[in-house]
């Protein structure tokens, strides 16, 4: 039988390697999704107010006196019995904690007795009043607290410890989809660090036109327009913290269309770039021609900068491919972890939704 960790693991797939301390997700970080995952699964039960689910979840204690710690927990019901070895349980009703010192009062108006008991709740604790004394004069707690299966939760854990078994999926696949959010995340801090758009090369001072040839019309140097790659992920990690599926592929969608068109306008400008440099190349060649020797070594000069800018774009288009290229490589992945997070994250959410009465899954 495999531990949770490594369900949770295999469940992800891509060879993926978790081990004590590999980045950017080791055993520690899936033993607190488990456990993040049945604090969640856990609210959102209580949430749906399904009592047969609250009750699978349940836990009841005995007080003899000192209180029932709950663990921040949600309480289900208070019952006492009604004195030494009765069998009778009545329901105790809450009250503020601020009447505890009434309720003992016969002549107050918040007096409760054995046979109308009351709770309240001090630091964390349910205290029954009138207090219990011993195991035949008792009260009951039941409640929901998710504590005692954390505590006992992590990576190496064969099954949950006071959580029902038929929920365990639920936990795995949270776990799952929270270990590949942290694998998106890192790939998103990574290409933050890694990459860095190219600088445009800025035409030399020197490709002026020397003075000597000033009375010469010659052709413009050409100039490559550099497109604008426009993208981001943070509208993605947005929609992702809103739990919004359908808009986080909406938001890849634009990232892709955007990735095409900087592809599409790169080119563009390539061939534009190479269009006019052709051009200028053709009418410098008249010019030259037709100048006097005198002024040919400037022009010559002049066109061996050209030359040099022509190299220095060049290089410049080669990097900005390489940089889409990479991008790319990145986004790909990143959104390879994302839809296998909405995947899992919805085989989760399917599972509590499955667990509202049929009138909230009506109303839904």
């Amino acid at each position: 039988m495999q531990s949770l960790g490594k369900r949770i693991v295999e469940l992800i797939g891509k060879s993926t390697v978790v081990t004590t301390s590999s980045t950017p997700v080791n055993e520690e970080d899936i033993s607190n999704f488990i456990k993040d995952g049945i604090r969640d699964f856990t609210a959102k039960i209580i949430a749906t107010q399904n009592a047969n689910l609250l009750s699978m979840l349940s836990t009841t204690k005995m007080d003899i006196g000192s209180g029932i710690s709950i663990d921040n927990g949600f309480i289900l019901s208070v019952v006492r019995n009604e004195g030494s070895a009765s069998s009778v349980e009545n329901p105790a009703t809450a009250i503020d904690a601020s009447l505890r010192g009434r309720v003992s009062d016969s002549n107050s108006l918040f007096f409760h007795s054995k046979y109308n008991p009351a709770y309240y709740i001090l630091d964390g604790v349910v205290n029954t009043l009138p207090t219990p004394t011993s195991s035949t004069d008792y009260s009951k707690v039941s409640y929901i607290s998710s504590e005692e299966a954390v505590n006992s939760a992590d990576y190496n854990s064969l099954e949950l410890n006071n959580f029902p078994n038929t929920f365990t999926n639920n936990i795995v696949a949270y776990g799952a989809a929270m270990t590949c959010l942290a694998y998106a995340s890192d790939v998103h801090n990574n290409m933050n660090s890694n990459l860095t758009l190219p600088t445009a090369p800025t035409a030399p001072v020197d490709l002026a036109v020397p003075e000597e040839v000033n009375g010469i019309d010659l052709p413009s140097v050409p100039v490559f327009a550099a497109p604008t790659l426009t993208y981001s992920l943070t509208n993605v990690n947005t929609q992702i913290s809103n739990e919004d599926m359908d808009l986080i592929e909406k938001e890849f969608e634009i990232i892709d269309k955007n990735m095409s068109k900087f592809d599409k306008d790169l080119e563009v400008a390539r061939e534009n770039y190479t269009e006019q440099l052709n051009e200028f190349n053709k009418e410098f060649d008249k010019r030259d021609k037709n100048n006097e020797r005198a002024i040919s070594s400037k022009i010559s000069v002049h066109r061996e900068n050209v030359g040099k800018y022509e190299k220095e774009i060049a290089k410049y288009s080669a990097e900005l491919a390489s940089y889409s290229a990479e991008m790319k490589k990145y986004i790909s992945e990143y959104q390879w972890y994302t839809q296998k997070y909405q995947l899992l994250y919805n085989q989760y959410m399917s599972g509590i939704a499955q667990s509202r009465p049929a009138q909230q899954q009506a109303e839904a």
